[in-house]
């Protein structure tokens, strides 16, 4: 017996596709609702964070203006990068 013979046996009869371990359907919806409710409350909490840097003209700062630099880059990530990662979890791709 070679070894390409001993490995070649060793094959399990097992479906993988049939086995669903994974969370169920309500578990992903839950995950998905939770999601969709900390990016919009986290777009609208940005939002007011520049609104209030932008509206405030003696709030001109350095250190403003990196925390108005963060709240565009999270608003961006909240916008473009959560729906893909709720629709990819829910579908479970």
């Amino acid at each position: 017996m070679n070894s390409y013979t001993i490995i070649a046996s060793n094959q399990s009869d097992n479906n993988w596709e049939d086995n669903d371990n994974g969370p169920s359907l309500f578990t992903r919806i839950a995950f998905a609702c939770a999601w969709v409710f900390i990016a919009v409350s986290g777009i609208i909490g940005n939002s007011l964070v520049i609104f209030v840097a932008v509206r405030f003209q003696k709030l001109n700062n350095v250190t403003n203006c990196f925390i108005v630099n963060l709240a565009i880059t999270d608003i961006v990530f909240l916008a473009f990068c959560m729906p893909l990662l709720v629709v990819q979890y829910t579908l479970d791709i």
